[in-house]
Formats: structure tokens, sequence, C-alpha cells
């Protein structure tokens, strides 16, 4: 079991996370099949710098925030076409017609939710961060 702590001159504010579409699972890891809950990654700045420039890999509809075994993949066609109605294609994939796609990808509902949400993140402002 690793034990990770954040030091006292970093703010965290969940809501930010939470509200955004990151899920407990992105930092948690799968506390719900954990004896004993513990911080599944690092919480180191390169790791926290690395999902903040690469939002896309960790975001997700906010209804499947709690959901800690939800997959992209794993969406049935009907999630689909209701996730493209709601949000619609993912920037830079007008190549790619999505009325037939029955399967998305992380990257294809991250980069969408980044899109559509403004999603930017502090990657270069260190106040972002750091108090």
């Amino acid at each position: 079991m690793q034990i990770h702590k954040t030091p006292d001159y970093v703010y965290f504010n969940h809501s930010a996370h939470v509200n955004r579409g990151v899920s407990c699972v992105s930092c948690h890891g799968k506390v719900n099949e954990m004896p004993v809950v513990y911080q599944h990654e690092s919480q180191s700045m390169s790791w926290c710098l690395d999902c903040h420039r690469n939002p896309e890999t960790a975001l997700r509809p906010l209804d499947k925030i709690t959901d800690l075994n939800w997959k992209a993949e794993q969406m049935k066609p009907d999630e689909v076409a209701a996730f493209l109605a709601k949000y619609g294609n993912p920037p830079g994939s007008g190549t790619k017609d999505f009325s037939k796609v029955t399967a998305l990808t992380q990257e294809d509902i991250g980069l969408t939710l980044r899109d559509k949400w403004h999603i930017n993140p502090p990657d270069k402002n260190c106040a972002g961060c750091h108090r």
C-alpha cells in the first residue's frame, strides 16, 4: 500500500475536479475494491501536471463520476448516440462519421468534454495550485 501526502503549500479543490468530470478513480484508484483506502496515484507535481496538460485522459460525463467501473469503451450504442447528441463530435474528428459509431474511446469523450466545457486547467501558472 502506498501512502502519499500532498504538501501543505499545495491547494487542492476536489469540487473543481469532480464538477468538471474527473472521477475519484482517476486519483484514488478503485476504492470500491480496496480493503483499506489509499491514494493509488503518486499525487506528485509531475503526475498532476501530466493530467492538467492532457485532461481528456481523465474526463467523463458527470453522471459517471461515481461509477468507478465505468469505461468509455463499454458505452452501449444508445448511450453513444445520446452522448453525441448532447455534446457533438470530438474536435478534430472531421474525417470520421460519428453517426454510425457504436463505441467511443476515452480520447473521443475526453476531447469532446474538454472542448464543450472549456476545460483549460492551469499548467504554467504555479499560483493555480500553490499558495
